[in-house]
């Protein structure tokens, strides 16, 4: 389990799709070992990433950190290693991503191996599935209201580790009324309209076995997280 830190103090990339990050990143995982099924596609490890900046009218988001987790051992090992120049990606979608130059460190902040429940914020939004039968489409919700949380989200968390999990998810209820609006994420461009995924910033609290919430905050939240959705953040 690893976790790393960009920090873009000299130059500040900017992009429009989330898309645009996560082929970045790969790229970079890719470049420092990782092998490329660990990283994309049906059989990638856990891992999930998230932005810190600010966004600018019109969508462009300028970019003032990144953060990249895993709880999986080969893109721990290639997170250990990444080169930020190796970073980078240009997309049909007119975004140009290059972290050359970036300051990157490890995140020393994690779980305690004994904790049993965890307080969490999320540096970027959770994404909700619904149910799905057979192959229908894929559809998210942009209301918690009437969601069994705790059971989504653990469902997310344990086919990501491909094990039963003991956790729960707690959130508080006045939080959840005041605070559990959606948010819409532009993930990327097909044809000549913006894909929006709704996702949520609350906080919540993680129970169960310390070893099943450390897998949680390494490999994320949610759905999409290899798509830079659902990273949790210790709070202060």
């Amino acid at each position: 389990m690893h976790r790393i830190r960009l920090a873009f103090n000299h130059v500040r990339p900017q992009f429009r799709f989330l898309d645009s990050v996560n082929a970045a990143v790969v790229a970079g995982l890719t470049e420092a070992g990782a092998p490329s099924e660990r990283v994309v596609g049906r059989e990638a490890g856990p891992w999930t990433f998230a932005v810190g900046g600010f966004s600018k009218r019109g969508g462009l988001t300028v970019m003032s950190g990144l953060t990249v987790s895993t709880a999986d051992a080969e893109i721990a090992r290639a997170l250990a290693g990444l080169d930020p120049a190796a970073a980078r990606a240009r997309s049909s979608n007119g975004d140009e991503l290059d972290f050359s130059g970036a300051d990157i460190g490890a995140e020393l902040r994690s779980p305690h191996e004994a904790v049993s429940e965890l307080a969490v914020a999320f540096g970027s939004p959770f994404a909700v599935m619904k149910a799905k039968t057979g192959r229908s489409k894929t559809r998210f919700h942009d209301d918690l209201a009437g969601v069994d949380l705790s059971a989504a989200l653990r469902a997310s968390v344990a086919a990501r580790a491909g094990r039963a999990l003991d956790l729960e998810f707690h959130v508080d209820p006045l939080t959840l009324a005041v605070d559990g609006c959606r948010r819409l994420v532009a993930t990327r461009f097909v044809g000549d309209r913006r894909i929006l995924i709704p996702a949520f910033s609350i906080p919540l609290t993680m129970r169960g076995r310390p070893e099943d919430i450390r897998f949680a905050y390494f490999a994320g939240i949610g759905a999409k997280t290899r798509g830079g959705f659902g990273c949790p953040v210790m709070l202060q």
